[in-house]
């Protein structure tokens, strides 16, 4: 199966996100393009709302869909879920519009 949807990942740690999510979108659509974690790389460079918007808009393809793991305080998740709307809005609906698809 041809894998061209993108997911942008969000964990704890990037480990498990790199390990244990691949396996699960075998004989899927779907393969992760990042992974943002909130401990295990350095402060400067992990998950803030403000980096997963420079993500979002930036990469290419399109990132399609986004997983939030298990371990990831559900107080991440408003902030997480503003960026991701904007993103929708701003990016993929427009480009869908503009293409009639994706």
């Amino acid at each position: 199966m041809k894998r061209n949807i993108p997911v942008v990942v969000i964990g704890l740690g990037r480990g498990r996100g790199i390990s244990d999510i691949p396996p699960i979108f075998e004989n899927t659509p779907y393969y992760v393009a990042t992974c943002m974690d909130l401990t295990e790389v350095d402060e400067e460079y992990r998950y803030s709302p403000h980096d997963l918007g420079v993500i979002l808009h930036n990469l290419h393809p399109r990132p399609r869909a986004l997983l939030i793991g298990i371990a990831v305080d559900p107080s991440y998740t408003q902030p997480v879920e503003r960026v991701w709307n904007e993103y929708v809005e701003k990016v993929l609906k427009l480009e869908k519009n503009a293409s009639r698809g994706w």
